[in-house]
């Protein structure tokens, strides 16, 4: 309940108004008090009283308010309060004086308008003003000589002095309606300013407790707070900088000056043995005007360490997507459209089904597709389907109730699609996932829901499954091998990524990227020679991007300097391209078997099996089949 003190101006207010006790959770406490009187009954009031705030009279509130500690709310006198004094004065006066207070220091008065009430009432008054109480006599003096007959007044002395004197008298009390006003402003008040204690409170907790050190300057230039952090970081006491001017603060210490020159967003400086970064950030109001400035401040070393623990957490985690649309390097118009389109599946939430050869970048496309949806800030989380056997991969993506089987954890787990939710789950090798969990996931697809591992419930989730395979799916649900009804649900927005071979103008720019980022941990940068590109371009590459990045990587480690020689290169690429000894014992070099299928399959499968052969060498392939490059291509391409 607040404790609100109410200055009266005439004896009965209290009277009047006790009502009201406890009217929107405030309790009042009534003094008599009006203009300089009132400044210590006020102080009583607050040391002896406890009151939280204070309604007075305008004129007495407008003179109190300096010298007190606690909200100040007048009560104003409105002009139909002057309307109904004056009413009844005009049925008994000839010559009606209105006196009022007048404070020169504050002339916060009342709402009303004199004139306004002398046309209503088709009347004329008389004003007169006091600065303060001890001139009413002589106020009272002037107005009986100038022949009033009648005070309206809502100073209560006068109208007591008025009444001796034998005249009329009206007192203008204050009404119901304006005294609920006055109260309800002040709780409305009290109420605001324990807000904002808390939120200081809060604020003052978060600087101090934090990491970061803090020094907030004031519009005009002064140190106004300085947390311990900074105090430490800056290896200066608060007592030296709160209260002080930054810029003279400036000419006696060199960090201090150093952070006076900062002026963007983020700038690092460096003092003594250590790197700061400063975070320079000035300080508007809601309405733009400015009122300060903050630097913050943090050690270039702990921030360093940080965002690295940050990240291995969540990598070790598996929760982010690290790749983007344009970390896939592209050259070819093959990939550039496939990125196009990529970029139009992100937009939606439907299932993509990604298909390619191993090495060919399905988890990268996948990664990219989450960064560039409206899931990005959400959790990616990815599982290989083909690594886990069919119980552990159950519970992994499902999660389980605890005691659900021997060596559960108690309190149970939860599973992929629960800790992902509202983000994206990928499912590489889908082709592989055993037939009972392709119903489940079914399942989660249809209903959005899930249900875990010993669980009597469903859980609901939102989540967007991306998928990859290797496998011909629509094959393997001919042979039912692979459930159809997933599999159309899987299918929705099919992507097909071509193998490496097939794109060859990519083949020198990956060299280029690969090379810029294997080079990082080498105080050398490698570059690849020219003479050797047309090699590399006619090599198959059966692992697809994942064995050109290998490859990449043994020239790096081998190489003598910063230039990988030709034949550095060519010793790498024959160890690459022909068979080991061990497979010349192998079968018999002259005989390939393929499974049956349509005349298309049946050639793509014997220039595959070929290339893997003869280890990616086209023209040893184009030489033994007597074709021509344009139908090797044509033939790898076909499905």
């Amino acid at each position: 309940m607040y404790r609100i003190g109410i200055l009266s101006h005439y004896s009965s207010m209290e009277k009047d108004f006790m009502h009201l006790q406890g009217w929107e959770g405030c309790q009042l406490i009534f003094k008599m008090g009006v203009l300089d009187l009132a400044i210590e009954v006020a102080r009583k009031m607050i040391e002896q009283e406890r009151v939280e705030a204070i309604i007075a009279n305008s004129k007495t509130a407008a003179f109190i308010r300096p010298y007190l500690s606690v909200p100040v709310i007048p009560l104003y006198l409105k002009t139909y309060n002057l309307i109904r004094a004056f009413h009844l004065a005009k049925t008994v006066g000839n010559k009606i004086a209105f006196v009022e207070y007048d404070n020169e220091t504050q002339k916060d008065a009342s709402v009303y308008d004199l004139d306004i009430v002398q046309q209503i009432l088709n009347i004329k008054v008389n004003r007169y003003q006091a600065a303060d109480l001890s001139l009413m006599p002589e106020v009272l003096e002037i107005l009986i000589r100038d022949g009033c007959d009648t005070v309206v007044s809502s100073a209560s002395c006068m109208i007591a002095r008025a009444s001796r004197s034998g005249l009329h008298t009206f007192l203008m009390k204050t009404e119901e309606g304006d005294m609920q006003e006055a109260i309800l402003n002040a709780a409305n008040m009290l109420k605001i300013q324990a807000k904002d204690a808390e939120r200081r409170d809060w604020l003052t907790s978060i600087v101090e407790n934090s990491d970061s050190g803090y020094l907030i300057l004031s519009r005009t230039g002064l140190v106004n707070l300085v947390n311990e952090r900074a105090t430490e970081l800056l290896e200066l006491p608060a007592s030296k900088l709160e209260g002080h001017h930054f810029q003279s603060l400036a000419e006696k210490y060199p960090v201090i000056e150093q952070l006076s020159r900062c002026t963007k967003k983020m700038e690092l400086i460096k003092y003594l043995d250590q790197e700061l970064l400063v975070q320079y950030l000035p300080v508007q109001s809601q309405n733009s005007n400015f009122m300060g400035t903050l630097y913050v401040l943090n050690k270039l070393k702990n921030i360093q360490d940080t965002e690295l623990q940050a990240r291995r957490l969540l990598l070790k985690k598996g929760f982010i997507a690290k790749y983007q649309f344009h970390d896939i390097v592209r050259e070819s118009t093959h990939i550039k459209s496939l990125i196009q389109k990529a970029k139009l599946f992100a937009r939606t939430n439907a299932p993509v089904l990604i298909h390619g050869e191993s090495g060919t970048g399905k988890e990268l496309f996948a990664q990219s597709i989450h960064n560039a949806s409206p899931r990005a800030r959400k959790p990616f989380l990815a599982i290989n389907c083909a690594t886990l056997p069919p119980q552990l991969l159950e519970s992994e993506l499902f999660g389980y109730e605890g005691g659900a089987f021997t060596d559960a954890r108690k309190d149970g787990k939860l599973g992929l699609f629960e800790v992902a939710n509202g983000g994206t789950v990928f499912l590489d090798e889908i082709g592989e996932m055993p037939p009972e969990l392709q119903a489940r996931l079914l399942r989660v697809l249809q209903e959005k829901e899930i249900r875990r591992v010993g669980g009597d419930s469903n859980i609901a989730i939102d989540v967007r499954i991306i998928s990859a395979t290797h496998r011909n799916l629509r094959k393997a649900v001919a042979e039912r091998q692979f459930r159809g009804d997933l599999y159309y649900r899987l299918n929705i927005l099919p992507l097909e990524l071509p193998p490496l071979r097939s794109r060859p103008d990519d083949i020198a720019p990956l060299i280029s990227s690969y090379l810029q980022n294997i080079s990082l941990p080498y105080p050398k940068r490698f570059k690849m020679p020219a003479q050797c590109l047309s090699e590399m371009e006619h090599y198959a590459w059966p692992g697809n991007v994942r064995e050109l990045y290998a490859f990449m990587e043994r020239l790096v480690a081998t190489a003598q300097s910063d230039a990988i020689t030709v034949q550095a290169f060519h010793d790498a690429f024959r160890d690459l391209t022909q068979p080991s000894d061990a497979a010349d014992h192998g079968a018999d070099d002259n005989t390939i078997s393929v499974p049956i299928g349509t005349y298309q399959e049946m050639n793509r499968d014997i220039v595959l099996l070929l290339l893997e052969h003869f280890h990616g060498d086209r023209r040893a392939v184009e030489q033994t089949l007597n074709i021509s490059p344009t139908t090797l291509w044509r033939r790898i391409k076909e499905k």
